[in-house]
């Protein structure tokens, strides 16, 4: 049995869709609550090999104190991501490129036109990998939702935090709302 000191309190929720998770996830930071506090059940990948199986229903993992969690990313977060994926190697390719013809001393024209050819091949990787990103982001959420709803885990500070996030998580429609206790080391 844990100790009062090893136990972490949390409230859970479980969401019928995309665009009640994301409103509750905004409630529960304009109320306060870091996205750090916030977590979600890890890809299948993650809970297989954890675990040796994974849950064919969402209310199966709720209470699991030993069910893997993944950070809450949200959706402006991947499109960031993506972004970045796709800037980034347009960039630093762009830049090289037109650098060498310069350094070489190449002429003005074939230096730009040697840049523009790098970054576009550069920009078409990081678009086909940040798609990617943002298409295993999607069809993980579809995952949990065709198993009964996407769990929303919310790390518990003190107990005014458990009236104020149950209170959220009720009113942004989650089903089997409650507040439990696992082990820290969980």
């Amino acid at each position: 049995m844990a100790n009062a000191s090893d136990a972490v309190s949390e409230a859970v929720g479980v969401f019928h869709s995309i665009e009640s998770l994301q409103s509750a996830v905004d409630d529960l930071q304009n109320a306060g609550f870091d996205r750090s506090e916030l977590s979600l059940l890890a890809h299948d990948k993650a809970v297989e090999k954890k675990l040796g199986h994974v849950y064919s229903k969402a209310e199966d993992a709720e209470d699991d104190p030993h069910a893997p969690r993944a950070a809450w990313v949200s959706t402006e977060a991947v499109e960031v991501e993506e972004a970045a994926l796709v800037g980034a190697p347009l960039f630093v390719a762009a830049l090289a490129a037109g650098g060498a013809v310069v350094a070489t001393g190449g002429a003005l024209l074939p230096a730009v036109g040697a840049a523009l050819a790098a970054g576009g091949l550069a920009g078409t990787f990081g678009g086909l990998v940040a798609g990617e990103i943002g298409e295993e982001h999607a069809r993980h959420l579809e995952q949990q939702l065709d198993r009964g709803g996407i769990l929303l885990w919310v790390h518990l500070r003190s107990d005014g935090d458990a009236t104020k996030a149950t209170g959220i998580l009720e009113k942004n429609k989650a089903d089997h709302v409650h507040v439990h206790e696992i082990t820290a080391s969980a």
